[in-house]
């Protein structure tokens, strides 16, 4: 489907925004195990911006900035 263009990829910034939703919304004591994984660039096919997994941590960290948040900001109770 991404090769035939009926799908296009989210980009760093929506999945660092949507990672931010949800950990916002996770209790703080939960670990989070992944948020970026090492990909072989030859089977990958997008997004090509998962293949530096310092830059999707790093975009992950400025949203929290950017958003004066952390993990369980957002939890009621």
């Amino acid at each position: 489907m991404v090769r035939g263009g009926e799908s296009e990829p989210l980009g760093l910034r929506e999945y660092a925004a949507l990672v931010v939703d949800f950990l916002e919304r996770t209790r703080p004591d939960t670990v989070v195990e992944r948020l970026a994984a090492d990909s072989d660039p030859r089977l990958l096919l997008e997004p090509r911006w998962a293949l530096c997994k310092d830059a999707v941590l790093d975009a992950i960290r400025n949203e929290f900035r950017a958003r004066e948040s952390f993990q369980g900001k957002l939890r009621s109770g």
